[in-house]
């Protein structure tokens, strides 16, 4: 099914081929007349081949995460092209990757007469796990259900009697594959049907299709003399994606020698065929809630559930753009959007959970009912505006000023609803409110303006030197923060004295400053949302380039990006982004070169958290614990090219390692309350590693002018420890404390891990 789409193309650009080279052809035994037309030109590329591969390991699938390597016969690249200067067009077909799940394939047509004609076929798999089972995999009226025998026996059967089964069961479950792929067509056509007018049209669908991981669950709160214990019991299932997007857009041009003015519409529509993930509980064949009066115990006991999944959605925009120019060497552009989007989705109901207990709802109506929602829909409905305007201006030779405004208006329109509670706890129990407070929708929006003043210097090609101010503000709706300022200043420094040497660094700091900060109720607060926080901001970067003569090339660049938050607050205290890079190439002989490259990613975050304890405060200082997590990645890679008996052997070889670390810290910096010691003592975690490595070799023998004989090699080796993958298994009950109700740990086994892999293809290149 998945080659359907490539067939058609196939089929349908030859063709058109054929009905061209037929005249074409004819034409090449003629002379042209003098001073005259070039007879027409018709040319193709195939490559065909075939290939193999051998992976050890169960966990591979990442090896084909964003690409298809097929075994067996390929198709691995086409091309056709046809033009003709006594014909006033031309038209060319090109493919890559054809008939796999990550295949492009593109058909262009120019009418010299003024018309631009382009349709792409694009595809991006994903394959995210191999081999997952799960008692999940029967769909039936499009809920995944399992047989009853097999949910009133899980019920009935004790927590410490339920391993023998499990596995039993576990063991005969099907396994599969979870695997999603975006296929993208589009359409794009510009036509100029007279001088100063240009027309555009465009047309484009997205479909997404397979499964991925999605997971549900709740927390429980389990007391203990040292303090309350979490756990977080719940199922992953294979969610199925069947969705559709569509845009459509139109748009018109107009431009005289000093002015120009574009006119564009757009429409876009979501689709998605899944309106809801229904599945049955594998552990409850009868419905059940959570222990009252609070449902603090045995929650989740469901015997079936949902999640509602992305609602349909659609958005009209409009655009008018355009810019004029001014005296002084002088430009002003313009751009004003504004965008309509509506969503009008039915709402599921509260639940499916027969047996919980709502006293605030009619008599008669319960919260498996349609009748007990404030409405049928969230009649969703925003209007975007966003609008831009530059002036630049060059009034002496070595200096260039611009001034800009900004603004996007998000006014969400969207009617605020007021619930009557919620199924709460994995739909266990009827919850009518949170503290004190009733169960309400809010419908957050925003204004967010930018200005910017910016002054470039210029003396000679060989030094610039540009100073800026940026201003930034938000007003936000229904936000911890109605009003923020950020006050951004920096510049940039360009050196370029000889044609062989190339500087460029730059530096800009920002100051985000909240003018208030809402606390709620029930939040710690000295808690602070890190978007909407007090903020410093370091951004420098630097990048030195030279090339003394055609045979060496190097580089260097380093880059440095540092958030830091108030210390004084709890949460995100500092994101720290460091990167350094170097590249060398080097042409040791004609034909033949060498390339060298060296990179080291780091990333920095630690944050301040408080555990929750009784008594009054709830959150007490003395129950703080420090989080420092600290990402390293070293990427080394290295290359050898070469090109001999006359360019027609040409073989290439290449070899990348990156070496991952993760490494994370804890600790009190206080005595902590020894009845809070289960949430407030800082624990250390293994060092999780990562292990990438890839070996390409790559030949070319040119057997004729037109033949091209191909060999590739690719060995892959990856390594992962992961202490957060390493205790996953599909049902994990012997790693659960005795106390905990274990039954609800179900999981899909989905997860990348170690394996070795070889892949060897051969390709003949023919050229007709």
């Amino acid at each position: 099914m998945r080659q359907k789409p490539f067939r058609f193309l196939m089929f349908a650009s030859l063709a058109v081929a054929l009905v061209g080279l037929a005249p074409a052809t004819a034409q090449e035994d003629s002379k042209p007349e003098k001073g005259g037309n070039i007879p027409g030109v018709a040319k193709a590329v195939v490559e065909l081949g075939g290939e193999i591969r051998a992976t050890t390991g169960d966990r591979a699938s990442k090896l084909e995460e964003h690409r298809d390597i097929p075994k067996g016969v390929i198709l691995k690249s086409f091309e056709l092209r046809l033009e003709d200067a006594n014909r006033p067009y031309r038209f060319d077909v090109r493919g890559l990757d054809l008939t796999q799940r990550d295949q492009k394939a593109t058909v262009g047509f120019d009418w010299y007469r003024g018309m631009k004609v382009r349709f792409v076929w694009d595809q991006l798999p994903n394959f995210s796990a191999r081999g997952v089972q799960s008692l999940l995999n029967e769909v039936k009226a499009n809920t995944y259900v399992v047989p009853d025998l097999i949910q009133q026996t899980l019920e009935a059967t004790p927590d410490a009697d339920l391993a023998p089964i499990m596995l039993d069961l576990l063991r005969s479950a099907p396994r599969s594959d979870l695997r999603l792929q975006r296929n993208t067509g589009t359409f794009t056509t510009v036509y100029t049907p007279a001088p100063h007018w240009e027309l555009r049209a465009s047309a484009e669908r997205q479909i997404h299709s397979g499964q991925r991981r999605r997971s549900i669950g709740t927390y429980d709160r389990i007391g203990t003399p040292t303090g309350d214990t979490f756990r977080t019991p719940g199922q992953e299932m294979a969610e199925r994606l069947e969705q559709t997007t569509t845009m459509v857009g139109f748009g018109a041009s107009y431009h005289q020698e000093k002015w120009l003015v574009n006119f564009d519409y757009s429409f876009s529509q979501f689709h998605n065929n899944q309106s809801a993930l229904r599945w049955e509980n594998p552990f409850r064949f009868t419905d059940a809630q959570a222990t009252p009066p609070s449902g603090g115990l045995l929650r989740g006991r469901f015997a079936a559930g949902q999640i509602a999944l992305p609602p349909d959605n659609e958005v009209n925009q409009i655009t008018v753009s355009g810019f004029i120019l001014l005296p002084l060497r002088s430009k002003f552009s313009g751009l004003f959007s504004i965008g309509f989007w509506k969503q009008n989705e039915p709402f599921l109901p509260f639940t499916l959970n027969t047996a919980i207990v709502a006293d605030n709802l009619p008599a008669g109506v319960t919260p498996t009912s349609l009748e007990a929602l404030p409405a049928n829909s969230l009649n969703g409905d925003v209007r975007a505006i966003n609008s831009d305007a530059v002036l630049t201006s060059r009034p002496f030779e070595s200096i260039t000023t611009t001034v800009r405004y900004r603004n996007y208006d998000y006014a969400n329109n969207t009617p605020a609803l007021e619930f009557p509670g919620y199924a709460a706890f994995s739909e266990s129990f009827w919850r009518t409110s949170i503290g004190v407070e009733p169960i309400e929708s809010f419908p957050m929006g925003f204004f967010k303006q930018k200005a910017s003043a910016e002054v470039t210097w210029r003396r000679g090609r060989a030094f610039r030197l540009q100073a800026d101010y940026n201003w930034e503000g938000w007003n936000r709706r229904h936000r911890e923060v109605r009003r923020t300022n950020e006050h951004i200043v920096g510049g940039r420094f360009t050196y370029e004295p000889v044609k062989w040497f190339y500087l460029r660094t730059g530096y800009h700091y920002a100051d985000r400053i909240p003018l208030d900060y809402n606390v709620h109720y029930e939040e710690f607060d000295l808690g602070r949302m890190f978007d909407q926080s007090r903020r410093i901001r370091h951004d420098f970067d630097a990048v030195v380039q030279f090339q003394p003569n055609d045979r060496l090339s190097a580089s260097l660049n380093y880059q440095y990006f540092g958030d830091n938050y108030d210390v004084n607050f709890y949460g995100l205290h500092n994101y720290l982004q460091g990167q350094f890079g170097a590249d060398l190439n080097y042409a040791l002989r004609e034909g033949n070169s060498l390339y060298v490259s060296y990179s080291r990613d780091r990333i920095r975050t630690d944050y301040a958290s408080v555990a929750k304890a009784g008594g009054s405060p709830p959150f007490r200082i003395a129950n703080t614990w420090l989080r420092d997590t600290r990402d390293r990645v070293d990427s080394v890679s290295l290359g050898y090219a070469s090109s001999v008996l006359n360019d027609r052997l040409n073989y290439d070889f290449s070899y990348g390692v990156a070496l991952s670390n993760n490494f994370i810290s804890t600790a009190n910096p206080f005595t902590f309350e020894p009845a809070v010691a289960n949430s407030a003592q800082a624990y250390p975690f293994p060092q999780v590693k990562d292990r990438f490595n890839e070996l390409r070799l790559a030949t070319e023998i040119k057997l004729r002018e037109n033949l091209t004989l191909g060999v590739t090699y690719l060995f892959e080796p990856y390594r992962l420890n992961d202490f957060m993958w390493d205790i996953l298994d599909p049902w994990i009950p012997d790693r659960v404390a005795p106390e905990d109700f274990a039954s609800r740990y179900l999981f899909l086994n989905a997860h990348d891990g170690n394996y070795t892999a070889h892949v060897a293809s051969v390709t003949l290149r023919y050229t007709f």
